[in-house]
């Protein structure tokens, strides 16, 4: 956090100016609540409040997971006044949870005599994990009719989740709220990259386009949409044949709902692993920095790998070669730390022939364990072989 706020609250400095002049639609910056705190309403509370206070900005957004206890919790922050991104929404089900929780929020807000003019929310709905999801369904399915829908799934589910905003926020649900000011919560399309290659790459882009939504894109969408997209507004079109493509998965068997409840905890996992291996490549990084400036100042540092998994693991080959990796990196650091230490000083006498681990490079390598991580998601998936992530975040947590 001491790395992470006074970015974000230049991040929030340089989007002010937009900020002001939308009226305080547009020019917000996220924070996250840490992930292990996803099922825990009462501490994701109490954490947007605290984090919320040392960012101090109008233009922040706390995020919050879509978890049973995520919403929960979102639900009283809106009460409180705390604006949140409700983050890890994977199905229109836990998408119109979000919004009735909003709802709920503000007329709570509104009965305490509160203003509800400042209260900004957004939901963000993640794309091209149920495509992924979904596909691999439909492949082992195998049929015309299943094959044909592949690549179908989270643009349709979008759509029509859009239709139930717009009869959520500009339907009767919203009336009483509006004439008190308040806005609605904006749609947000997450994870917009594709992960096939064989699908285009603006596939949950250009059919998206629309009044009132958000759509976080990759570098390489971005570039794809500047270089060869097509701007138009294509996102309440197409909603009854994007009910069909729905009908028609669950004929076959593919529970959107039941899609969306097995990526938010995966996804969880996910993120929390990324969250943890930051955390450690941090510490590891502190570390060295000691060693650097203790009684050995002025001698190279003791240096460690602290993102590469072995290619193998990156492969999918063995789910438990993250975490035999990180656990041995760790005891590898320690170990040498402590008998640095003990060597008595001697100014011919150098520790390791290595540069010391900065933070900020100990954080680009973290990332890099992240990404390997994700690449053994993705094999595993299209594999149809069982989840890795829980393995790799076990291994996280002993590394700790």
């Amino acid at each position: 956090e001491a790395l992470v706020i006074p970015d974000i609250r230049d991040a929030c400095d340089l989007l002010l100016p937009v900020f002001e002049r939308s009226g305080g639609n547009d020019g917000y910056v996220s924070l996250e609540v840490a992930p292990r705190w996803a099922y825990d309403a009462a501490r994701t509370v109490a954490e947007a409040q605290r984090l919320s206070a040392a960012v101090d900005r109008r233009n922040l957004l706390i995020k919050v997971p879509g978890t049973h206890e995520g919403i929960s919790a979102f639900e009283s922050l809106t009460t409180l006044g705390i604006n949140v991104n409700v983050t890890l929404l994977f199905s229109i089900a836990q998408t119109q949870a979000a919004f009735d929780a909003y709802l709920r929020g503000l007329a709570a807000r509104v009965r305490a005599g509160a203003d509800v003019r400042a209260s900004k929310a957004v939901a963000s709905l993640f794309l091209s994990r149920v495509d992924t999801l979904v596909d691999t369904q439909l492949a082992a399915i195998g049929t015309d009719e299943a094959l044909s829908l592949r690549g179908r799934a989270a643009v349709a589910m979008a759509k029509i989740a859009y239709r139930d905003y717009l009869q959520t926020f500009h339907g009767a649900p919203f009336a009483a709220l509006a004439q008190q000011g308040a806005t609605p919560q904006y749609l947000l399309w997450a994870s917009t990259g594709v992960k096939n290659p064989a699908y285009p790459d603006l596939l949950d882009v250009e059919p998206l386009i629309g009044r009132e939504t958000i759509n976080t894109l990759p570098d390489k969408t971005l570039a794809a949409l500047v270089d060869h997209g097509k701007a138009a507004l294509t996102l309440e079109t197409g909603a009854d044949e994007a009910a069909a493509q729905l009908a028609a998965l669950a004929h076959l068997g593919v529970s959107m709902d039941a899609v969306g409840e097995r990526l938010q905890p995966r996804l969880h996992l996910g993120s929390e692993g990324q969250a943890r291996a930051r955390l450690g490549a941090v510490e590891a990084g502190a570390c060295a920095q000691r060693v650097e400036a203790g009684p050995f100042a002025g001698q190279p540092a003791v240096h460690t790998q602290v993102d590469e998994a072995p290619d193998h693991a990156a492969a999918g080959d063995d789910q438990h070669a993250v975490q035999r990796h990180r656990g041995v990196q760790r005891a590898d650091l320690e170990g040498r730390v402590q008998q640095d230490q003990q060597r008595p000083t001697d100014p011919q006498h150098h520790v390791r022939e290595e540069p010391p681990l900065h933070l900020a490079e100990a954080v680009q390598r973290a990332d890099v364990l992240a990404q390997r991580v994700a690449e053994q998601q993705q094999h595993h998936h299209a594999a149809g072989h069982a989840e890795p992530v829980a393995d790799v975040v076990a291994g996280f947590e002993q590394a700790e």
